[in-house]
């Protein structure tokens, strides 16, 4: 169902909704895509009808997940040892998180991260679970990703930018 989605945003969107099935515990999923330019992560999509970019660049456990290209699973973030004591007590950070890395050709494409305000609500199986549609995501984000970029280069000189004369004509 993830090959026919015809947008970056659209197809972002959707595997929000379906970590969300298959981790419903969880208070909302948030999917990040990593910008190439400056290795940061930028807010795509939330399972969280009214949320939007509250945290356009991921909390300290999405860059976590970014940087280490590893899964993430907290069970109760108020006594991680990974994490400082100042970050624990930030009352915007959920108490339990599950993360991971959205892998292409041995590079982070993103982060997909379950999270809930009580503890103990994530089990390895809901990372395991995660980490089957963060594997499936970054291989269709990807390819969707690589078919918009060769589109553009159709229509667009990758030099200068400009419209080619093949554009104009069919124009």
């Amino acid at each position: 169902t993830l090959k026919g989605v015809p947008t970056v945003p659209q197809l972002a969107h959707r595997v929000v909704q379906e970590a969300h099935v298959l981790v419903p515990r969880a208070e909302e999923c948030v999917l990040y895509l990593v910008d190439e330019k400056n290795e940061k992560l930028s807010w795509i999509a939330s399972s969280h009808p009214t949320r939007t970019s509250e945290s356009g660049q991921g909390n300290i456990y999405d860059q976590w997940v970014m940087r280490r290209s590893r899964p993430l699973l907290i069970e109760d973030s108020s006594t991680d040892f990974r994490f400082s004591t100042e970050t624990r007590d930030d009352p915007r950070l959920q108490r339990s998180v599950c993360a991971c890395p959205l892998m292409t050709e041995n590079k982070v494409l993103g982060v997909l991260r379950a999270s809930a305000p009580a503890a103990d609500v994530f089990t390895s199986d809901d990372l395991h679970s995660l980490d089957i549609i963060s594997g499936l995501a970054a291989v269709t984000l990807r390819n969707r990703l690589l078919y918009d970029k060769t589109e553009e280069l159709a229509i667009r000189d990758g030099l200068t930018g400009l419209y080619l004369n093949r554009y104009f004509k069919e124009r």
